[in-house]
């Protein structure tokens, strides 16, 4: 095809009759219009144009968005429960892997079950043995939480993992690195 020519490949391409595509003739990408300030044109990713915050932390955000303060306040700011036993504690975190492991589940109860692991935390369920080793059960539980599709429960995942870094330190070494 030599340089002079005028068809495009479409042209060539097109399956009625070797006639221009009418979607490929009729469609054309406008050019970005460009403001005053050549700084303004270029938008950042996640800008919708609205009114600029300052360089403080914003109470405004996405989806289940959380500033620090509030991230920290989560940690504990869940219902609180009582461990009468070992066996009440295995029962309870057998509980929590089985609604966890299930993205089926409702995404409520997915949210509820992170928080519960937070209270039984808080309750002293790490000065019992059993605690760590079910903990490790839910190390693939865990992983599917932070990657869920709602970011409640996503949300709920990181408030968690975070309560469980801050509390239980090296001792949850495992389960922050997955």
């Amino acid at each position: 095809m030599a340089m002079g020519d005028d068809k495009s490949f479409d042209d060539e391409e097109s399956v009625d009759g070797n006639r221009p595509s009418s979607a490929a003739s009729a469609f054309k990408v406008p050019a970005p219009k460009t403001s005053g300030n050549p700084a303004n044109s270029a938008r950042k990713p996640g800008s919708a144009g609205g009114p600029k915050v300052g360089a403080g932390a914003s109470k405004e955000g996405g989806a289940g968005a959380v500033d620090e303060d509030d991230f920290i306040k989560a940690f504990t700011d869940v219902p609180s429960i009582q461990i009468y036993s070992s066996r009440e504690l295995e029962e309870t975190l057998n509980k929590i892997r089985e609604i966890l492991s299930d993205d089926k589940h409702d995404w409520d109860q997915r949210a509820n079950a992170l928080k519960k692991i937070r209270s039984l935390l808080v309750a002293g369920a790490a000065q019992y043995d059993c605690f760590f080793q079910h903990l490790r059960l839910l190390d693939g539980a865990l992983k599917l939480s932070a990657k869920d599709l709602r970011s409640q429960v996503v949300r709920e995942a990181c408030i968690t993992v975070a309560h469980l870094s801050t509390v239980l330190g090296n001792k949850f070494d495992h389960g922050a690195e997955a």
